[in-house]
């Protein structure tokens, strides 16, 4: 009985100090999400610009441009999807743009 009682008062303890965090914590995750979203963005122009500056007497093949319209289109997808999400507070993917960013 010991035992129990002290299995409980462990387990109230536990809660009566993790409960009030918890709200805490969940916000910090989407947080911590929100920051991956906008590092992978910074990181998306930055990635570009670079690219785009080594790439300035460089024209592109027939392949190479199908190449890059075809991840362009898969850009401009998620690009849009982020814009309507920020726009409306709907994050819901829909399946054509899932189809898109699968590369289907």
């Amino acid at each position: 009985m010991v035992n129990t009682a002290q299995a409980e008062h462990t387990m109230q303890a536990y809660q009566r100090n993790v409960e009030p965090v918890a709200p805490v914590l969940a916000g910090l995750n989407r947080r911590m999400e929100l920051i991956d979203l906008l590092g992978a963005c910074a990181a998306f122009t930055a990635a570009t610009e670079r690219c785009m500056a080594a790439l300035h007497d460089d024209c592109f093949t027939g392949a190479e441009r199908e190449a890059i319209l075809d991840r362009l289109r898969r850009v401009r997808a998620a690009t849009d999807w982020i814009e309507q999400a920020a726009e409306t507070g709907n994050l819901t993917l829909d399946q054509a743009l899932a189809a898109i960013l699968r590369d289907q």
